[in-house]
């Protein structure tokens, strides 16, 4: 078994030269022109007679004798696909793991050829094998330590002797014993897919390297099967079926056995050991199976080729996707050509798999990208149920990485930068959602559309005010942005704000003149938003923009309640009161209880910029007056109007008051 070597590895293949036994004076039955020929019955006849006269040795050197490259009769079986004879040279000692000259091994053969039953059978006869063993070496151990199975469930005795100390110990030490041998099994099962995946050839090739040179389907099986590798094998039932039918041959009946009855073991380990302990040994087994995986798929041969390479190259779909599944490097640099998987790609279906439009643009990977635009594909395509474009994607990887080449680089190829995924956004509405100001500034100079509605009609200034972002949203505002723009509910960038307690927002929004009265389509302010969702900070803000009118507090939703009515929470219910409108209301208790919390006395309204004491003045509230002069209010401050309290006490004529001001020295 050698390769047909090529200039490039790529199109190199394996060549399978049929050669002749090498005959001695030893070894003169020639078994490797018998098995080609497919005579089961003829070797059987002189294997018999071999037994008969006590030759098994010479048995076992003829199922391992070799041609001159190494190859033994069972390699020309799986050449041939005699699957009867592949059992039957199993049972009589054939050795599946042995190696060429050339470093090949049978498994090299099958997965190139595609006879996936041969590997099925091969590693289903040393299942077969290593579960008689741990069969035989549980039934020892059970005898010694006088357990049966009904004694123990899931690891705990259950015997009518399990209180006696001294059974209690020798239980101990039989689970050890069991975990010791299941220990063991694993790692000879380890051991046997190792030593099926892990030799290379010539050319550095594993096996999995020759599966991945045909588009045929039963290549793909093959690598299935060795690189799935488990507990248990896909092909039993097959396997079972030839091994009784091999059994026939025997010419004692007591050396015929059944293979099914050793199938139970592994549920008979489950039962003597502990849940954690099985688990434990299980995962372990389970990494190390997949760690060689990894190493197998990622293997380079001499030029530095993958099988992914190689499956790239050949437009095997199927097997790309599955490779990748695996943990095979899409990114894997050849030697020869230094490119990577995807410049072997022979067509968009193997494209697809190993990296789209959607993808390149999410890594940020403008080489791909642009490889991808030059083969056709479509920059505005829409690859996933959500409807995610490339440029979506682009503008994501510009906030993780910070690199806008990738968001560049798709404009530049023409890309619609207003187009939405299944929500109705775009890209703009993605960059106000991260907070991203200089994406958020590059899209709107390359005419980012500034107000479009997504499904539920909402404007990038809605998604900026709810994930507050007041940068990005003060910079829509200086281009025209909408900022009484409604969603299909009729909520405007304040109520999605104050719903979710984002102050600073709140602050440009109300700064910009947004409507602090508008209602959404239940009559809710942005007061019941804030208030409802106990963000207390928000509704003492909104309090103080809506202190001049003292409107916002007693509008009413579709159901009749204020948003002081809904609030439950006592916290929340006190940042209802402000000292204008406790002033105003004249509740001398509140005014206390804010000032010794620190609240500011000369605070003015946002509008006409009243301070307490012109509220306390305007309303004749003469003690609350009294506390705000005696606690260091500025009677001198004036409002938009340019009056003090003083002028306004004239203006009641309120002499009391009118006394206590002009006596009061700031």
């Amino acid at each position: 078994m050698s390769n047909t070597y090529n200039k490039d590895l790529l199109t190199s293949t394996l060549q399978f030269n049929k050669l002749q036994d090498i005959v001695s004076s030893r070894k003169p039955y020639k078994i490797i022109e018998e098995v080609s020929s497919g005579r089961i019955t003829l070797i059987n006849d002189h294997f018999q007679h071999l037994q008969k006269i006590n030759q098994e040795s010479e048995i076992i050197r003829l199922v391992n004798s070799m041609d001159m490259e190494g190859k033994t009769p069972l390699f020309y079986a799986c050449y041939y696909n005699f699957q009867n004879l592949i059992v039957y040279l199993l049972t009589k000692g054939s050795d599946p793991f042995i190696i060429t000259s050339s470093g090949q091994n049978l498994f090299h053969l099958c997965c190139y050829l595609g006879h996936s039953e041969c590997i099925s059978l091969v590693l289903n006869y040393c299942k077969h094998i290593d579960r008689l063993k741990l069969f035989q070496n549980i039934k020892q151990e059970m005898k010694q330590y006088y357990f049966k199975r009904t004694d123990i469930r899931q690891g705990i005795l259950i015997s009518s002797d399990k209180h006696n100390p001294l059974v209690k110990e020798r239980f101990n030490n039989f689970r050890h014993q069991i975990y010791v041998l299941f220990k063991k099994y694993l790692e000879l099962q380890l051991d046997r897919i190792t030593q099926a995946l892990k030799p290379i050839d010539d050319l550095s090739r594993n096996p999995i390297h020759y599966a991945a040179l045909s588009k045929f389907t039963k290549c793909i099986k093959s690598a299935r099967l060795l690189l799935n590798y488990g507990l248990n094998i896909d092909g039993y039932d097959d396997f079972e079926y030839l091994f009784n039918e091999i059994q026939l041959l025997e010419l004692n009946k007591e050396n015929r056995i059944c293979p099914k009855q050793y199938l139970p073991i592994i549920q008979m380990v489950t039962n003597f050991l502990l849940p954690h302990e099985y688990n434990e040994l299980l995962t372990q087994f389970k990494q190390n199976i997949d760690d060689l995986v990894q190493k197998i798929i990622n293997g380079q041969d001499n030029e530095g080729y993958t099988p992914l390479h190689l499956a790239s190259f050949y437009g095997d779909f199927a097997q790309v996707q599955f490779y990748l599944k695996l943990g095979a490097d899409p990114k894997a640099v050849d030697l020869k050509h230094r490119k990577e998987v995807l410049d072997y790609a022979s067509n968009d279906t193997v494209r697809k798999y190993l990296i789209d439009l959607k993808d390149a643009t999410k890594q940020g990977d403008n080489k791909s990208f642009n490889f991808l635009v030059n083969c056709g594909h479509f920059v505005d395509g829409k690859k996933t149920i959500f409807g995610i474009a490339p440029i979506h994607n682009a503008v994501q990887n510009v906030y993780l990485t910070k690199d806008d080449t990738i968001l560049k680089n798709v404009v530049k190829c023409d890309a619609d930068i207003n187009i939405t995924d299944s929500n109705g956004w775009t890209s703009l509405h993605h960059a106000s959602k991260n907070g991203d100001l200089a994406t958020v500034q590059y899209l709107i100079s390359e005419k980012s559309d500034i107000n479009k509605f997504s499904n539920k009609g909402y404007q990038p200034i809605h998604i900026a005010a709810m994930y507050n972002h007041p940068d990005v949203l003060q910079f829509l505002l200086d281009n025209n942005a909408n900022i009484q723009a409604l969603t299909v509910d009729k909520l405007t960038p304040l109520h999605l704000a104050s719903k979710k307690g984002n102050i600073q927002v709140m602050k440009v929004l109300l700064d910009n003149k947004a409507n602090i009265y508008a209602v959404d389509d239940k009559q809710w302010t942005c007061l019941h938003f804030a208030a409802f969702n106990y963000h207390y900070t928000a509704v003492q803000l909104l309090q103080r923009y809506d202190a001049d009118y003292e409107k916002l507090k007693y509008m009413i939703n579709s159901k009749g309640k204020t948003a002081l009515q809904i609030v439950t929470n006592d916290k929340t219910r006190f940042a209802f009161y402000t000292l204008w409108n406790a002033s105003r209301e004249g509740n001398l208790d509140i005014v206390r209880r804010l000032t010794t919390l620190g609240q500011d006395l000369n605070e003015q309204t946002f509008y006409n910029k009243i301070t307490p004491l012109i509220f306390a003045t305007l309303n004749e509230h003469y003690l609350i007056v009294k506390f705000l002069l005696e606690n260091g209010a500025n009677k001198d401050i004036t409002n938009i109007d340019g009056k003090t309290a003083l002028d306004y006490a004239y203006t009641i004529n309120n002499r009391k008051i009118i006394k206590l001001l002009d006596s009061s020295v700031n």
